[in-house]
């Protein structure tokens, strides 16, 4: 992760977020796919360039 990080810095991207484990955190989720073999440790990553 933190070599993707240094990629998205030398393309100008000025700040990076991450926001894990989203399954546990938003509940328009259904339960089924929150079992451990389908999703697992979804997050989402953004920034600003």
């Amino acid at each position: 992760m933190e070599e993707f990080v240094r990629e998205l810095k030398k393309e100008g991207i000025s700040e990076i977020h991450y926001i894990g484990n989203l399954e546990n955190k938003l509940d328009f989720i259904p339960g089924f796919v929150t079992t451990p073999w389908m999703i697992s440790g979804m997050g989402i990553l953004y920034g600003k360039k």
